[in-house]
C-alpha cells in the first residue's frame, strides 16, 4: 500500500503555502501590494488575521504555486497557531531531503509525528513537489481528524475518495476541487475548513495488508463540543475553528448583511473586526434579466409574491416593478449589461421557497479628484465623484473602476472598492448598430456598461475602458470640445467703423484667462446676460454665445476638497474664474483663472455659478469670496546681495552704530531696511532697536527655497520646476537683480521664459503660492 503511505504524504502539501523562513506577519490582508488581485478575500482576510498566512516580501501572490514544505508550515500554523508553530524546536526529520538546517524541518516533523504526512515511502518528502487540490484536500482532511486507513483511502483511484469526503466534510466544493489551484483557492478551502466539524473514530480493528495497516470496522463521529464555545455554528458540535482559535467568532444569522445587504457572514478575531462577506447567491446574471427568466432559473412552481426584496447599490428600489410577484408571464427586469445581479433565496424546513432578495452592484467609472496624505491619526484616502475611499496607490487624476454603497443616512454613498482602470483598446469607430447599442472597434464588437452614457459615431476615434464583465464603461476618445466663457459686458448694435455696419459686441473672459472684445450673436439679448456662463463657436470672426444652465448655491470651495455642494463636485479639470475688485474707477473689476481645484485658493462668503454636466463642474465663476489664509504681500523679504556695511553716528551725535542696509519688500512696498546682521530670506516679523535697526528676524512658515529652477506662467498656475500650482488673488511676484540686489514687483504672466534658472524662494499657504522672490542666475 505505498500508494496509499504516498497520498497521505501528499496531504502535507500546501500547508506553508504563503511562507518563507522567518518573516514578519503582515498586520492585514489589505497590506498585500496585490490585494486587488486576490479573489478570496474573505479566506486570506480570516487566515491572515489569525497568522496563519502573512504573504511573501509584502505580497499574496494568489496565482503562485505550493510546495509540500509550504503545505506543512500552513497546516501546523492551523493546528498550534503562528506563535506555537514558529516555537517549535528545529532539528533533524525522518526524511533524508529534509535536514536539521532546513527552513521547514520542524513544520514537516511535526505534520509527520501527527500522521498528517508520512513522504514518499522512500526516505523522501520532495519539499519542493507541487501540490493538486485533491492532496490539499486530503491534508486539511487529516487535521480535521479523518484518517485515511479508516476511510478507504488508498490505491489508484485515492483521488476520487478524497473527493467525496471533502465535499461532504465541507472543505470543497465540486467546483474548488476542480478548477484553477493557486494560493488563492488553497486559502479558500483551508477556510472552508474552519468551519468543518471535527470527527473521531470508535471501535474498529487493525488489520495487516500486504505490508500496509488499515483499521476495519470503526465508526466515525462528530466531536461534540461540550464546553458551549461555539463561535463558529451553534449545533453542539466543534467546528476546527471552535477548537483551535476560540476567540475567532463568526456571525452569519439571518439578518446579518453587507453594505450591499447582501445576506452575509462576519468575522471577528478577538474584540477586533476582519470583516463582512456576502455569501454565495443562488442565481447571478451580469445583463438584464426578465422576471420571467428568474421564475424559470429559481425553479418557481407558483408566482412567487411574498418576501420579494430588491436592491440596487444598497438601496431599496424606489419603483414597485416587482409588484405582481415573480411568475412566468412577468414583464418587469432588473440588471443591465455589467451590473453584477445576485438572487438569494429564503427557504423553509420543507425547501420551499419563502422569499426572494434581488441585489444589484453596479460598477462606476470615475477619475481621481484629491488625494489626502496619511496622518499620525488619518489614512491616506483619495476623492472620487465627491466621495472620500481610503486606500493607497491612487494618485490625482488616475481613472479607477468603483462600486458604491448608500450609507445609514438617505441618499448619501460610499465607496465600497476601487481599482485602477486601464484602457482596452484604441482604435476608430467603424460601425454601430444603433438596436442593440453595440459598435465595432479595430474589429471587436464591443457594448456599453448600464452606467455609461457614451454614444459611438463612426469615424470618431475611441479610447474604451471595459467593466470586469467586458463592457465598455468609457469611452475617453476623441470627443468635441466646449469652449466656455464668461459674458462680462454686451452692447447691442454696436456701431463702429472698424465693422462697418451695426453688430453686437461682447466681452468676454475665457477659459484661458484671456478677456476679449468680439462680434456676437447667440441667445445673448442684451446687458441684462452679463455675468452668465456660455458656451461659444467661432465662424468668420462671429463668436455665437449659448446660455449655459448653470448651478447656483456654492457657498464655498476649499483647496483639494472636490465637493463644491452637494451632488457638484469638482476636480483636476474643473476651471475657476474668480472676479475681484467692485466695478468702479478705482477699483475696476479684474479676472483670474486657476484650472484644478487643487489650485483655486481656498475662499469663503462665495457666490459662484456652475456649469455642471453629470455632476462634474466644468466651469465655476466666482463673483464673490474671501480668500482664506494670510497674503505673503505682508512678509518681510530681505536679500543680502548687494547690502552695503554702514557706519555711521546715531541721533545722539555722540554714539556710533555699524549695520547692514539691505533691500527689502515690507507690507507690499520694495523699501530698505538696516540690519544688524546680513539677512536673506522671508520672515514673518523683526524686531527693531530704538535706533530702527533689526536686531531679531523670525522665519516664515511654508517657504521653500528654489535653486536652479525654472519657474513659468501657463493658463492661469505657475510651474516651478514643473510642478503645478495655483496662486492667490494677491500674490506678489518680485525679480531681484543678481548684481546689485534692487528688487523689483513683476507680473506672473510675464515668467514665460522657459530657459531661465533661478535661486530665490516660494511661499505657500493652503497648498496656494501666495509668493515668489527670484533670482535670476547670470
Amino acid at each position: 500500500m505505498r500508494t496509499l503511505k504516498k497520498a497521505l504524504c501528499l496531504v502535507l502539501v500546501l500547508a506553508m503555502v504563503f511562507t518563507l523562513a522567518v518573516p514578519a506577519m503582515a498586520a492585514s490582508a489589505k497590506d498585500y501590494k496585490d490585494y486587488s488581485e486576490i479573489t478570496n478575500k474573505e479566506a486570506v482576510d480570516v487566515l491572515t488575521a489569525i497568522g496563519v498566512i502573512h504573504g511573501d516580501n509584502g505580497s499574496f501572490l494568489p496565482e503562485g504555486t505550493f510546495t509540500r514544505a509550504q503545505a506543512a508550515t500552513m497546516i501546523s500554523y492551523l493546528m498550534l497557531g503562528s506563535k506555537i508553530a514558529d516555537a517549535l524546536p528545529a532539528g533533524g526529520t525522518q526524511f533524508s531531503d529534509v535536514p536539521a538546517n532546513h527552513w521547514a524541518s520542524k513544520y514537516v516533523q511535526y505534520c509527520a509525528n501527527e500522521g498528517i504526512i508520512a513522504g514518499y515511502g522512500n526516505g523522501k518528502f520532495g519539499p519542493n513537489d507541487t501540490l493538486t487540490a485533491s492532496q490539499w484536500a486530503l491534508m486539511l482532511l487529516g487535521a480535521l481528524g479523518y484518517k485515511a486507513s479508516n476511510e478507504s483511502i488508498g490505491g489508484a483511484g485515492w483521488e476520487i475518495q478524497v473527493t467525496k469526503l471533502a465535499m461532504q466534510a465541507g472543505v470543497a466544493s465540486a467546483d474548488e476541487l476542480t478548477g484553477t489551484f493557486n494560493r488563492d483557492m488553497a486559502a479558500k478551502m483551508a477556510l472552508n475548513t474552519l468551519t468543518a466539524d471535527m470527527v473521531e473514530y470508535e471501535g474498529g480493528s487493525k488489520v495487516e495488508i500486504n505490508g500496509a495497516t488499515i483499521t476495519s470496522g470503526a465508526v466515525r463521529k462528530d466531536v461534540q463540543n461540550t464546553a458551549k464555545t461555539e463561535t463558529i455554528k451553534s449545533d453542539d458540535v466543534m467546528q476546527f475553528a471552535e477548537q483551535h482559535f476560540p476567540q475567532l467568532k463568526l456571525t452569519d444569522a439571518a439578518g446579518t448583511t453587507d453594505a450591499f445587504d447582501r445576506p452575509a457572514a462576519k468575522w471577528v478575531n478577538g474584540v477586533t473586526s476582519i470583516g463582512t462577506y456576502s455569501k454565495t447567491p443562488d442565481l447571478t446574471y451580469t445583463t438584464t434579466v426578465k422576471a420571467s427568466d428568474l421564475y424559470k432559473d429559481l425553479g418557481l412552481t407558483a408566482t412567487q409574491t411574498d418576501g420579494i426584496v430588491y436592491k440596487v447599490d444598497g438601496k431599496t428600489s424606489v419603483t414597485e416593478k416587482y409588484d405582481g410577484g415573480i411568475g412566468k408571464t412577468s414583464t418587469w427586469t432588473v440588471g443591465g449589461n455589467g451590473t453584477l445581479t445576485e438572487v438569494y433565496k429564503n427557504v423553509d424546513e420543507n425547501g420551499a421557497i419563502t422569499g426572494v432578495t434581488i441585489i444589484e452592484v453596479k460598477t462606476y467609472f470615475g477619475q481621481v479628484s484629491a488625494v489626502t496624505k496619511a496622518t499620525s491619526t488619518v489614512d491616506r484616502s483619495v476623492t472620487v465623484d465627491g466621495m472620500k475611499f481610503t486606500t493607497e496607490g491612487f494618485a490625482m487624476d488616475d481613472y479607477v473602476l468603483y462600486t458604491k454603497a448608500e450609507t445609514s443616512t438617505p441618499g448619501v454613498y460610499a465607496i465600497q472598492s476601487m481599482k485602477a482602470a486601464t484602457p482596452a483598446a484604441t482604435g476608430t469607430v467603424t460601425y454601430v448598430n444603433g438596436t442593440n447599442k453595440s459598435f465595432i472597434v479595430g474589429g471587436t464588437t464591443y457594448k456599453y456598461s448600464a452606467t455609461n452614457t457614451d454614444t459611438a459615431t463612426v469615424g470618431a476615434t475611441a479610447t474604451l475602458y471595459l467593466d470586469d464583465y467586458g463592457y465598455v464603461i468609457k469611452d475617453t476618445g476623441a470627443k468635441a470640445v466646449t469652449n466656455y466663457a464668461v459674458v462680462v459686458d454686451y452692447v447691442n448694435d454696436y456701431a463702429s467703423s472698424i465693422f462697418g455696419t451695426k453688430t453686437d459686441m461682447a466681452k468676454l473672459v475665457l477659459t484661458d484667462g484671456s478677456v476679449v472684445e468680439v462680434k456676437a450673436d447667440g441667445d445673448i439679448t442684451g446687458p441684462s446676460d452679463v455675468n452668465v456662463l456660455v458656451t461659444y463657436t467661432v465662424s468668420n470672426d462671429v463668436y455665437t454665445l449659448t446660455k449655459v444652465t448653470s448651478d447656483n448655491g456654492i457657498t464655498a470651495v476649499t483647496t483639494n476638497k472636490s465637493t463644491l455642494k452637494d451632488g457638484v463636485y469638482g476636480d483636476s479639470k474643473t476651471v475657476f474664474i474668480v472676479r475681484s475688485g467692485n466695478g468702479n474707477i478705482d477699483n475696476p473689476f479684474t479676472y483670474k483663472v486657476y484650472t484644478g481645484i487643487a489650485n483655486v485658493p481656498s475662499m469663503t462668503g462665495v457666490t459662484a455659478t456652475a456649469a455642471v454636466k453629470n455632476f462634474h463642474a466644468d466651469v465655476v465663476y466666482v463673483t464673490a469670496g474671501t480668500e482664506v489664509g494670510v497674503a505673503a504681500s505682508k512678509a518681510t523679504f530681505v536679500t543680502e546681495i548687494g547690502a552695503q556695511q554702514i557706519t555711521e553716528y546715531a541721533a545722539d551725535g555722540k554714539t556710533k552704530i555699524t549695520y547692514w542696509l539691505q533691500n527689502a519688500v515690507v507690507d507690499g512696498e520694495v523699501t530698505t531696511i538696516k540690519s544688524s546682521n546680513k539677512l536673506n530670506g522671508v520672515y514673518s516679523a523683526t524686531v527693531s532697536n530704538a535706533n530702527g535697526i533689526v536686531t531679531g528676524a523670525t522665519p516664515a512658515a511654508n517657504v521653500t527655497p528654489l535653486t536652479n529652477a525654472t519657474a513659468v506662467y501657463v493658463n492661469g498656475v505657475i510651474a516651478i520646476n514643473g510642478g503645478y500650482m495655483g496662486f492667490t488673488s494677491d500674490a506678489v511676484c518680485y525679480i531681484v537683480d543678481a548684481k546689485t540686489g534692487a528688487i523689483a514687483e513683476a507680473s506672473f504672466s510675464g515668467l514665460s521664459d522657459k530657459t531661465t534658472l533661478y535661486n530665490g524662494f516660494y511661499t505657500v499657504k493652503d497648498g496656494i503660492v501666495t509668493g515668489v522672490y527670484l533670482v535670476p542666475q547670470v
